[in-house]
């Protein structure tokens, strides 16, 4: 009878045990769960319910830098929050991925444990999965929609004004078209001897190309200044072959460069999708492969986009220069 008795006691105690424990829930939320590529996602993490007389948090939700194509673009502060005696523990982190696909989050865990025991429990929180989609560009827009024009309430004399106005700009284009002019001609005299000489944008930016897969491979605390060389040389390529200031340009300014020389959508398109690996993998957004198949078709596959810039670049100022040949011919 005593035995049955200390029996039960001892159950009592274990379920109360349990209870305390399974009272503290944890949860993982995601604000939404499908994103597009490079956008962000915010996942809120939460234990509540915690009762800090019984209990000692022993550890945090774990969740790395970069893992499964998940990268943390911003941590949050871990917010405690104090209800009726018990505490509330609040973290928000901020996630985004480059790479297309469905993702599962890494298993996410606290670890609390009770006064007077030697083996902490564990709290798991629900399984998450994340969605992250291509982005469409077939209906994209311009890039600056024209705007109305605004009225401008003119007073003291508004015909000294518009003189005035008009004789500004008058100088103001004569001067531009002056030094665009003179800067032009020098850029096209240093381009044509460097062709006769068989040094064309496109011949150094091959040379330039060649060299740099003499590096391959390139470690991961290279991986940055590798892909900057890449986008250098583009730039410098179209600086040299379209006469045209590219180095300081932003990505967004040099396509819309590239859009008035080239009229193939498919090239744009890659060209585009490679000047943002290159800014992703710069401001240490995205962190590419470190294999050295993978550098070499990304060395490879910017080389040929070159070469097919300039041939249709080339193709197309061609047959504007037939056009405008004609043209004077049936005037003539």
């Amino acid at each position: 009878m005593t035995k049955k008795f200390f029996g039960h006691i001892l159950w009592v105690c274990l379920l109360c045990c349990f209870s305390a424990v399974q009272a503290q829930h944890v949860s993982a939320e995601l604000d939404k769960d499908k994103v597009l590529l490079g956008d962000q996602v915010t996942l809120t993490l939460k234990m509540e319910d915690f009762n800090p007389r019984l209990f000692s948090l022993q550890s945090w939700f774990n969740i790395p830098d970069t893992g499964n194509h998940i990268e943390v673009v911003r941590r949050g502060k871990i917010d405690t929050i104090l209800q009726g005696g018990y505490i509330a523990y609040v973290q928000k982190i901020v996630l985004t991925s480059f790479d297309s696909g469905s993702w599962k989050l890494p298993l996410l865990s606290v670890t609390v444990l009770r006064q007077g025991e030697a083996k902490a429990a564990e709290l798991k929180a629900s399984l998450l999965t994340l969605d992250v989609l291509t982005v469409d560009v077939s209906n994209m827009k311009e890039y600056h929609p024209i705007k109305d024009i605004v009225g401008i309430d003119l007073r003291n004399n508004p015909w000294l004004i518009g003189v005035l106005a008009v004789m500004s700009l008058v100088s103001g284009y004569v001067l531009w078209w002056f030094i665009h002019v003179r800067k032009r001609a020098r850029k096209m005299a240093h381009l044509t001897r460097m062709r006769k000489r068989g040094r064309s944008p496109l011949y150094r930016a091959t040379q330039q190309f060649t060299a740099l897969k003499k590096t391959i491979p390139v470690q991961y605390d290279q991986i940055k200044e590798f892909y900057t060389q890449v986008d250098d040389i583009c730039r410098i390529y179209l600086s040299e072959m379209f006469l045209e200031q590219t180095m300081q340009s932003t990505s967004e300014e040099i396509m819309v460069l590239v859009r008035k020389y080239v009229s193939d959508a498919e090239t744009v398109e890659e060209f585009r999708y490679m000047l943002i690996m290159c800014d992703s993998v710069k401001f240490a957004k995205y962190l590419p492969s470190a294999a050295a198949e993978d550098q070499l078709e990304f060395v490879e596959g910017a080389a040929q986009l070159l070469q097919r810039i300039n041939k249709q670049s080339r193709t197309r100022t061609k047959t504007k220069s037939r056009k405008k040949k004609k043209d004077a011919d049936k005037v003539d």
